[in-house]
């Protein structure tokens, strides 16, 4: 009984390890411009300027990371430029220009966003600009990571454990019928 403990023990964190988060292709999402708006999109990064969107389909979204950036000035009592995201039928709003420090305006710096539980649908992730054509602000994002999913392998190895787990399971209790 022991061995049949030690080899499950040895065959779990093997499947359970071998599982490998990946980033969302960002490259597969389509690109919404307003005014002035421009999109800089690779696979892993999205630049998006003035006001620009990208829009897409993620399965087991977990985390993604931003920096907001702006040339703009904080105006107090007007809308003033800000980024977001929106899943489902909900927004968020990352940063806006009033939650920016500094003179000039500091970047707030590489930021993350994760999510409680994974999260499977359209997500849209943008930056708007109001008020100005001449001054706009800068959403960068990054990492859009799926939860993991196991590997064929990962799966092929788990059944051998068990496989082994079973045999040993079925010797043993010929063994024992054979002795009595």
């Amino acid at each position: 009984m022991k061995k049949l403990f030690l080899i499950s023990a040895l065959a779990l964190p093997a499947f359970f390890g071998s599982a490998h988060a990946a980033n969302a292709d960002l490259t597969t999402f389509t690109t919404a411009l307003g005014i002035n708006g421009t999109t800089d999109v690779s696979p892993n990064f999205a630049e998006l300027f003035a006001t620009a969107s990208i829009t897409g389909y993620v399965s087991g979204l977990t985390s993604f990371e931003w920096n907001f950036s702006t040339t703009d000035i904080y105006i107090p009592n007007i809308q003033n430029d800000f980024s977001y995201y929106t899943v489902g039928s909900t927004t968020v709003e990352l940063a806006d220009v009033a939650s920016l420090s500094g003179t000039p305006l500091q970047p707030t710096g590489w930021q993350t966003v994760t999510f409680s539980t994974a999260y499977t649908g359209m997500i849209t992730i943008g930056v708007a600009n109001y008020m100005d054509d001449n001054a706009g602000s800068t959403l960068d994002v990054r990492n859009l990571v799926v939860a993991a999913v196991p590997e064929p392998e990962s799966y092929a190895m788990l059944l051998a454990g068990l496989g082994c787990v079973g045999s040993i399971a079925t010797r043993r209790r010929k063994r024992r019928h054979t002795t009595t």
